[in-house]
Order: structure tokens, then C-alpha cells, then sequence
């Protein structure tokens, strides 16, 4: 799917404006449609019920190696992090996980931020949105399960380390 999504941004970025506006609005359109929801939401079930197989005979195969190529999956050079830290969860705390973000899925305000994201269509939009979104489902899942604020607290990106200062440059005080 998500080869899909970029093949899809790749094109309309080549598009003229009027197109690119009908071909959104087709988008939508199809993707409200109940049968499409439905499809898609069988494709994803799909998709969680085959890496989940795949993950749990890999294990079976090599128990560990799981623990070996955590956070070793890179994309462009840079961990996805998203998917790393999700593997740092036990199977339980992943399962509760997912039923939250599933249930979440469903709620009027993830909806609406998943949908902006979708119609986001500059690079400083998308980043917004995404922020949006990520906002959005963590309150909503936090809604249907606080006892996953500690699971969702362990997933957050680590945070930057602050630029040091070059030999004999001084840094700014913090406190001015």
C-alpha cells in the first residue's frame, strides 16, 4: 500500500490543478463509499494478521533474532522509528495497543485529521497534519485505554541531543 500512496503523490504532483482538485475529490468520494471502507478494512486486518504470522514463525525459526535487528530498520538512511519502537513492545502491550488505535480509527476527530492529512498537499501541510494526527489518536486512544499512557510514553521518539559547541565558540545561556 504504501508504494501505492507514492506512486499516487508522485502523479499528482505532475498534474494540472484542475485534475489534481477532481482527482481528490474522487478520491474521497471512493474512499467513503461502504464497500471501499469495507474492503480497506479487511485489507488491513489482512495485512496486521500476515506480518503478525510472519513475525511470529520468523520467531519460531530463529527466536533470536528479533532482539538482534531491532532498530535496524532504516528508510532512506534514517530509522523509521514508528515501526522500531513498536517492535520494542511485548505482543500483549502491542495487541492492546492496536485494538485502541482500531477502535480510535472509528472516533469523529481522528477521522478528521486522517482526512486532512490525506488532502495535505505541500510538504510543511503534511508535516502539520501529521502532527494533527498524531495528536489526535494518542488523546483518543488514552480515551478508550489510559493504561496504554505508559505504552505510548515508551514509543516517543528519543529526544535530540542540543547542537554542542565547536572548539573554543562559546554556547548561548539558556536562561536569557
Amino acid at each position: 500500500m504504501e508504494k501505492a500512496g507514492k506512486k499516487i503523490e508522485g502523479a499528482m504532483e505532475r498534474m494540472p490543478e484542475e485534475l489534481k482538485e477532481r482527482f481528490k475529490a474522487a478520491r474521497e468520494a471512493a474512499m467513503n463509499d461502504p464497500k471501499v471502507v469495507e474492503l480497506r478494512g479487511k485489507a488491513e486486518a489482512a495485512a496486521k494478521e500476515f506480518h503478525a504470522a510472519m513475525r511470529e514463525e520468523m520467531q519460531k525459526i530463529d527466536p533470536g533474532l528479533q532482539e538482534s535487528v531491532r532498530g535496524m530498520f532504516k528508510k532512506d538512511g534514517k530509522e523509521k522509528g514508528g515501526e522500531r519502537r513498536v517492535w520494542s513492545l511485548s505482543d500483549g502491550e502491542r495487541e492492546r495497543l492496536e485494538a485502541a488505535r482500531s477502535k480510535a480509527k472509528d472516533m469523529p476527530e481522528v477521522k478528521a485529521a486522517a482526512e486532512a492529512l490525506k488532502s495535505a498537499d505541500t510538504p510543511e501541510v503534511r508535516d502539520a497534519t501529521r502532527r494533527k494526527f498524531q495528536e489526535s489518536m494518542r488523546s483518543a486512544v488514552l480515551e478508550i485505554d489510559p493504561s496504554l499512557e505508559g505504552i505510548l510514553d515508551k514509543m516517543k521518539p528519543p529526544k535530540k541531543a542540543p547542537p554542542k559547541a565547536k572548539q573554543g565558540e562559546m554556547m548561548p545561556d539558556s536562561d536569557e
